[in-house]
């Protein structure tokens, strides 16, 4: 489908106020081409935005690398999925002063916290927004109202972001199917799809001692692996993927990270919580104890001297850059 809404509609509009909104126009939306699936029923939010930004600092701090391949031109826009606490979201959107940027989250937490953080009389140019959204639901435009500018859905977005997200997304095997080929129809042609996530190999150590607290407390394997939250792809896999999709993979490759952990506990309570909660459907009340047990347990995988590094655990980061072809 053509683009009929450029970046000079964005700019065409008045200068946004602190408290203009993001307009993501959703009429022109078609379904044909986009692919839809079937996920399980929503569950609770499990996420605390604040405790994400305490805890997890890291993963904006060391978002360096995937944040460089991204070269936007000041009026492009750019669509984040899996924005989180919004502290990287925010730093592209200095990027693009003239253009616009969205960071889409399915937790409404992790978005109160960032339009709390992040959107402010501080932001002259007004071009950030959050938005409470199903991020494995890209078929589907959010709907929300605004005085910026009106970005469209299908084909509307120079860049599509994500980091430390789709791990979770892809777990699913029917996202497996319509993640990729959604991003690529939300690109404009020419647009780019940044993201960097957990690939083959990522946290073994963590995964282990997950999957063993589920069997010390009497799950069974099979269900065991229903838990498993997580998909680390290979590198193969996902050029193979993205290449179906229709993109022209220009980089695609796993990066060994190991990375310092400040509070092996606020990790295992703030990203174990899948794990967590199957404890506490078969042992309820045993929560905290199942947190000790992971952590008893990790320390002597992961923990060094001081001068070694201190808490460490291995990350292996699939970083990828694709574009849409003209």
């Amino acid at each position: 489908m053509p683009n009929t809404h450029s970046h000079s509609n964005v700019r065409s509009q008045p200068q946004a106020s602190s408290s203009s909104k993001l307009s993501i126009e959703a009429r022109n939306v078609p379904t044909q081409g986009f692919i839809r699936h079937i996920m399980p029923p929503a569950k609770k939010d499990s996420w605390n935005g604040a405790s994400y930004a305490k805890n997890l600092a890291h993963i904006a701090a060391l978002s360096g690398p995937v944040q460089a391949l991204l070269t936007p031109r000041p009026t492009d826009t750019i669509l984040d999925i899996g924005s989180g606490d919004g502290a990287i979201t925010n730093l592209l959107s200095e990027k693009v002063p003239q253009g616009a940027v969205v960071g889409l989250d399915s937790s409404k937490s992790m978005v109160e916290h960032a339009i709390k953080t992040h959107t402010d009389a501080a932001k002259p140019t007004g071009n950030l927004r959050f938005i409470e959204h199903d991020c494995s639901n890209l078929q589907d435009p959010p709907s929300e109202d605004g005085g910026l500018g009106v970005i469209p859905w299908t084909e509307g977005w120079d860049w599509v972001f994500s980091n430390s997200t789709l791990h979770w997304i892809l777990n699913h095997s029917a996202a497996r199917e319509t993640c990729l080929p959604n991003i690529y129809r939300l690109l404009k042609p020419g647009g780019h799809l940044i993201c960097e996530f957990g690939g083959a190999g990522h946290v073994a150590e963590a995964v282990t001692a997950f999957m063993a607290l589920l069997a010390h407390y009497g799950i069974p394997k099979n269900r065991r692996r229903e838990i498993m939250p997580w998909f680390f792809p290979t590198a193969h896999w996902m050029r193979s993927a993205l290449q179906d999709a229709g993109f022209k993979v220009e980089e695609c490759d796993l990066h060994f990270r190991p990375t310092k952990i400040e509070s092996l506990r606020a990790w295992v309570e703030t990203l174990g919580f899948v794990f967590l909660d199957a404890v506490e459907e078969v042992a309820p009340g045993k929560r905290g104890e199942a947190v000790e047990w992971v952590v008893n347990v990790l320390e002597d995988a992961v923990e060094r001297s001081k001068e070694e590094g201190g808490t460490v655990l291995g990350y292996m980061r699939l970083r990828v850059r694709a574009k849409k072809l003209e």
